[in-house]
């Protein structure tokens, strides 16, 4: 119990660390970052003003962009925070996948601790807001996956296809990559299946 409290404490650190560096990198640059946070810049601005954006995109960070610009009543504000706090969460989901792989939380902890480090996420999250976004419920999917593989249940396996929805209505590429990782675990179940039967 003890472990798990300095584990959970320490992925709240981690992602506290990542927001807190992506806003201070914000904060000093003069515009967004690339085409990309320009886009959903426009596309936000036309949600407040019309209540719909002007390029057709179902994603759902339009709604978390939508609230924040709200409130701020700032769009490229609202944007640079979505963006920051999409590469922030990320570690969370990646410290369960971590743990539920390797069955040890200094793993998960590690793993969770690269991808708030990452550059290449770092810039990723900046200016492609849909795929930084639809890789966390994606990871949050392959820990519940993995989770269901290990306990042989129903109930993560449910949540992980839940998750892979979500990802997939933040970003459609989410629904390939959610194919590659149900198919392998599709083919182990049928042999369990076959044996239950049995």
């Amino acid at each position: 119990m003890r472990m798990r409290t300095i584990s959970l404490v320490a992925i709240a650190a981690i992602a506290t660390l990542a927001l807190a560096t992506r806003l201070a990198l914000l904060s000093r640059m003069d515009g967004l970052v690339g085409y990309d946070a320009y886009f959903y810049a426009v596309q936000t601005r036309d949600l407040l003003e019309t209540g719909k954006v002007t390029y057709p995109d179902s994603s759902l960070v339009y709604l978390l962009l939508h609230a924040v610009a709200r409130a701020t009543g700032d769009v490229p504000l609202a944007v640079r925070f979505v963006a920051a706090l999409g590469g922030a969460v990320l570690p969370i989901p990646v410290y369960f996948l971590g743990l539920e792989l390797s069955r040890r939380r200094l793993i998960g902890l590690v793993a969770a601790a690269l991808s708030a480090a990452s550059t290449v996420h770092l810039y990723f999250s900046f200016e492609f807001l849909k795929s930084a976004w639809s890789l966390v419920p994606f990871a949050a999917g392959l820990a519940l996956l993995a989770r269901a593989e290990r306990t042989k249940s129903r109930a993560p396996l449910a949540l992980a296809i839940a998750a892979f929805v979500v990802a997939a209505l933040t970003h459609r590429a989410m629904v390939a990559l959610a194919v590659v990782a149900l198919v392998p675990f599709s083919a182990s179940a049928v042999p369990m299946a076959s044996s239950d039967s049995a």
